[in-house]
């Protein structure tokens, strides 16, 4: 997990692998040998499961604690424990999700989102009630509301695969399902399985973890502040919108061809699902002021007495647009165009327009000499998957009016369309 790790860290996010909580003599060791019974075949996974849910779960508790009520706690003034995320790897990516909703049942709302990297139920045959495994799986699996991010290789022969598929199939929580190709196996990591093939490594499952992880969390633990907005509607793009394939798809040769680094997509699934259509392609904008408007259609996988959609638009300079719905899964997009010709340039009016034009290209020149600045020296934390990966995209081009989709009931459920205005001028 140390990559993932690293790439979290880097970016602002504190991570916590605990292996003992509490001092002196009420330290309680944590991990998967302290303390287990063995048995002619290794350790009992019962005891283990049973132990690890618990003790992950009275971590987090502690650290919660600590951070707000101990002043001798080192990272009392930085952590922010009112937002948490949970994540796991094979049977740890079946466990994570579990501790997710013990943590949520013990400290309700604060966990927020669960990364589940191949998670592996522990039991062959599901029908089988005596298998600590199929029991948890019985336990959890349907009672799961925190949204849940999957990723599995289309190769994986050990569980993983399979089992995310089971558990996005019985989840009542928003999720995601990425299927990782270019022969993308159970190792999301180089560990001794008999499905890693040290020759050729990950085939960059892990780094395409990197950029989900990095996503996932930015999206539901960073504040909806204007300081990470543009952070935030990239990672929404992500986890609910086109952005994996944007990425892959933008990939300079050199990293494409990159020995295990150049992740591949085979799949995505999510649940809800939301789309949403114009009934228009384009439209020519008119020499003159004037109104528009098309219909957009909103097709959801959840019934509209279960939730509501709400649709929004943004416009390109020089043209005004509001929504408004038609009835549960239409809406109209309205707009209108304003013609700065109109009124006459009076001498007043155009150094008024000069002066501001100046302004505009002193910042701009400014903007530029800090953008050489900066690209001058080397960054001080950069991620996994490189420091340019996750920088904010340009804005969309001017003559196109985006329109954007979301369920109001859940996080997630994100659909966007694009509007091309064809400007005469």
């Amino acid at each position: 997990m140390a990559p993932i790790i690293r790439t979290l860290t880097s970016n602002g996010f504190a991570v916590m692998t605990p292996r003992q909580i509490g001092v002196g003599s009420r330290v309680i060791a944590g991990g998967i040998f302290p303390g287990q019974s063995q048995t002619p075949s290794g350790i009992d996974l019962r005891e283990m499961a049973t132990r690890y849910i618990n003790f992950m779960t009275h971590a987090v508790e502690y650290v919660a604690d600590m951070s707000t009520s101990d002043p001798s706690f080192a990272l009392r003034s930085a952590l922010d424990t009112s937002r948490i995320g949970t994540m796991g790897f094979s049977v740890g990516g079946a466990l994570s999700q579990y501790v997710a909703q013990m943590i949520d049942a013990r400290m309700p709302g604060r966990v927020v989102c669960e990364f589940a990297m191949a998670p592996t139920v522990g039991a062959e045959n599901l029908n089988d009630l005596n298998e600590i495994g199929a029991q948890l799986f019985a336990q959890f699996s349907k009672s799961m509301t925190i949204p849940t991010v999957f990723v599995a290789g289309a190769n994986d022969g050990m569980g993983g695969n399979r089992d995310s598929a089971l558990y996005y199939r019985d989840s009542a929580a928003p999720r995601v399902r990425i299927i990782a190709g270019s022969g993308a196996t159970h190792c999301h990591a180089i560990v001794p399985m008999s499905e890693c093939d040290l020759t050729v490594g990950t085939r960059g499952i892990d780094v395409l973890d990197g950029v989900v992880a990095h996503a996932l969390f930015t999206l539901y633990l960073r504040p909806n502040s204007n300081q990470f907005a543009e952070q935030r509607r990239l990672a929404e793009s992500i986890i609910w919108g086109d952005g994996l394939r944007e990425m892959e798809s933008s990939r300079s040769p050199s990293v494409a061809l990159a020995p295990n680094r150049a992740w591949t997509v085979d799949a995505i699934e999510r649940a809800p699902e939301i789309r949403v259509t114009l009934n228009q392609y384009s439209i020519s904008a008119p020499l003159a002021p004037a109104h528009a408007e098309l219909i957009a259609v909103v097709e959801s996988s959840i019934e509209d007495t279960e939730c509501e959609v709400s649709v929004s638009a943004e416009a390109p300079q020089g043209m005004s647009v509001w929504v408004e719905r038609q009835n549960a899964r239409e809406f109209a997009v309205k707009f209108q165009w304003f013609d700065y010709r109109a009124a006459p340039v009076r001498a007043g009016r155009l150094a008024d327009i000069m002066s501001r034009a100046m302004q505009t290209m002193q910042t701009t020149l400014q903007t530029t000499l800090q953008t050489v600045r900066m690209s001058s020296r080397s960054p001080e934390v950069t991620s996994e998957f490189g420091p340019n990966e996750f920088a904010p995209r340009a804005a969309p081009p001017r003559n196109v009016v985006v329109v954007t989709a979301r369920h109001e009931c859940a996080r997630g459920g994100v659909a966007k369309a694009q509007l091309y205005v064809n400007q005469p001028y």
